[in-house]
């Protein structure tokens, strides 16, 4: 079987510095100059006049990036959900599989040749749905000896996944009668994927990640991720779209050494671990709140 390097698309908007950010973690990363690069870069919201300086600011850092590569700039703000949904789309008729970031993440050296190493190892698989580099499970103890592992909870915090199952998805919203028959399946992954979804259908959020999650846990496709995390959103802060929360910030040391991912045992589904990630995903209040008030109102 012949290896590949599958496509890296980064999606940016007005944060130069962590585009910058993200960018000199890449350059850590092994063989990172044999990817190819594409960058999606979102246009400026009406009458904001700050974000068409960031933007060139942030379009320039691209440019200054010697590798292989392609910049897509957006004459409109697509949105983030938009423009991952369209450019992951857009590529995928070009290859068979996919490697995205977002500007706000930092990535440990390893984490490129993860996501590659098993997009290339489980491309036939028919019951996985994604790679991630980000582990929900960086701070859990009972299993010291764990190097991989397998869930129903996909991650938007550097992830990968193949052409047959993206154009699989239906980005619709999902119906009334749909969550109904879902609801039976949620226990999977966290209590607030539900609130998610009906804040996805009542036009609360924009979300594409939690619409992948649903078609993926409907089909039972699992996603594949490292023990220890190998990225981190850098993201939080009142510049961002969906993680304003200025005082909160990931607290994981990446491991920065030489890994043979080539050679991790088994690959197997541990309901201890998976049990504590669910703990993990549990439905805001705030949201609830939301999703009551805007039925109130309807």
């Amino acid at each position: 079987m012949k290896y590949k390097y599958y496509p890296v698309v980064i999606f940016s908007y007005n944060r130069p510095n962590k585009t910058n950010d993200l960018i000199n973690s890449i350059k850590k990363n092994k063989n990172f100059e044999k990817f190819p690069y594409f960058f999606f870069c979102d246009g400026p919201k009406k009458n904001y006049i700050s974000d068409v300086r960031k933007i060139k600011d942030n379009i320039e850092i691209i440019q200054k990036f010697k590798i292989r590569k392609k910049i897509i700039k957006r004459k409109t703000n697509f949105g983030l959900a938009k423009n991952i949904i369209n450019g992951v789309s857009s590529i995928l008729k070009k290859h068979e599989a996919i490697i995205v970031l977002e500007d706000d993440l930092e990535i440990d050296i390893n984490c490129l040749e993860f996501i590659n190493i098993l997009l290339n190892k489980f491309k036939n698989d028919k019951f996985i749905g994604s790679i991630s580099g980000y582990s929900y499970a960086h701070n859990f103890k009972k299993l010291k000896n764990l190097k991989w592992y397998k869930t129903h909870r996909h991650c938007s915090w550097s992830w990968g996944t193949w052409k047959h199952v993206w154009q699989k998805v239906k980005w619709k919203n999902p119906t009334s009668q749909s969550l109904k028959k879902f609801k039976s399946s949620s226990y999977k992954v966290g209590d607030d994927i539900l609130s998610l979804l009906l804040a996805q259908k009542l036009n609360l959020i924009n979300s594409w990640a939690v619409r992948f999650n649903y078609h993926c846990i409907k089909n039972n496709l699992y996603s594949i991720n490292p023990r220890f995390s190998l990225s981190k959103n850098n993201g939080y802060g009142i510049n961002a779209t969906h993680t304003l929360n200025i005082f909160k910030k990931e607290h994981i040391n990446f491991i920065n050494s030489n890994i043979n991912f080539r050679d991790f045992g088994k690959l197997k589904f541990h309901s201890e671990l998976n049990n504590y990630i669910y703990k993990k995903h549990k439905s805001s209040m705030k949201l609830k709140a939301k999703i009551l008030l805007k039925k109130m109102i309807n």
